[in-house]
């Protein structure tokens, strides 16, 4: 829950904060999510159906809305879904890499909609400023953002985002080798993993300027940390899917939602859904691992589009717009 600056820190999860006249109080507890024993057919039906709840409880506002589509999982499950509701967006607008781009575009078209691409011509350093002042200096990426999140709160109301449980069953953490080593008890083999692959490279800290020397490359703090972190969650069903969620979810990706792109006045996160959330945390990590419950979900709930390929199957190359 730490920050780069020593006096602030982030509200732990699953916390309530009390003012008074005494003072402030923070009172968190854990969150340990109840393992379910499903089989595959179950734990698809389910996210299915978890997932069209979630749709429901946050039906838009109006006409003037939007979707924020790229060639993953999230917003390609909330486009199939807003469709089958009959609620579709005015337009989906794609910022990014090439491969979006692409498959984006197979989207809009197999149903009729408008697709605009929203991508800056090159990195601008006033876009990276912005940045850094919308996550409270707390986020090393999501610069890129700036010009599509900009575009979409002049033009519209509302949209749609897939920042959520995604997390909790595709990640870099979630392979067998590294199961294994959690199933072993091997947290700290697990924190030089991630310590080594993940986030800022030794070059970064050596090209910081003098005045930022509390950004320190702590390799010793930051394993143990990540170790202390990894064994919180050792209770859970997903360890490292639950671990992933509370950490770089709640530190990181929530940033763009509920960060950078706050100047809507309306945005929906169903994956960020509490009822979808208790369910897809209490999946077995076997169970995921032998079939990811959501690109399964997809495919079952919308075999029509299934000939549309997913980002992540086409090669990667650089943007041509």
């Amino acid at each position: 829950n730490e920050t780069p600056f020593s006096e602030i820190k982030v509200l732990p999860p699953n916390s309530i904060l009390k003012w008074s006249r005494t003072g402030l109080q923070l009172h968190s507890e854990k969150i340990n999510p109840k393992p379910q024993n499903l089989t595959h057919s179950q734990m698809v039906e389910g996210y299915i159906e978890y997932f069209r709840q979630a749709m429901e409880r946050c039906r838009p506002e109006s006409d003037d809305f939007v979707l924020l589509l790229t060639g993953g999982r999230d917003s390609r499950q909330i486009l199939f879904e807003l469709n089958r509701q009959g609620n579709l967006p005015s337009v989906c607008i794609t910022g990014g890499e090439q491969r979006d781009i692409t498959v984006a575009e197979k989207l809009t078209q197999a149903l009729g909609l408008k697709h605009q691409v929203v991508i800056p011509r090159r990195i601008q350093i006033s876009n990276v400023q912005q940045k850094n002042i919308v996550t409270h200096f707390c986020a090393l990426e999501h610069d890129w953002l700036m010009p599509l999140s900009r575009y979409v709160a002049e033009h519209f109301f509302e949209a749609y985002e897939g920042t959520g449980v995604g997390i909790l069953t595709r990640s870099e953490l979630l392979t067998p080798h590294l199961v294994q080593y959690y199933q072993d008890g091997k947290y700290e083999q697990i924190a030089q993993w991630i310590y080594e692959n993940v986030g800022p490279s030794e070059s970064f800290f050596e090209f910081l300027p003098e005045k930022f020397h509390f950004l320190k490359n702590e390799r010793q703090q930051a394993v143990s940390d990540l170790t202390n972190e990894l064994r919180r969650h050792n209770e859970s069903p997903n360890p490292l899917g639950v671990f992933n969620f509370w950490n770089w979810n709640r530190r990181a990706t929530a940033l763009n939602p509920f960060g950078i792109q706050t100047g809507l006045q309306r945005l929906n996160t169903p994956f960020m859904d509490k009822k979808l959330f208790e369910f897809v945390s209490s999946l077995d990590v076997h169970n995921i691992l032998e079939r990811e419950p959501q690109t399964a979900a997809i495919r079952e709930a919308f075999p029509q589009f299934n000939n549309i390929c997913f980002y992540s199957d086409l090669p990667l190359r650089p943007s041509s717009r």
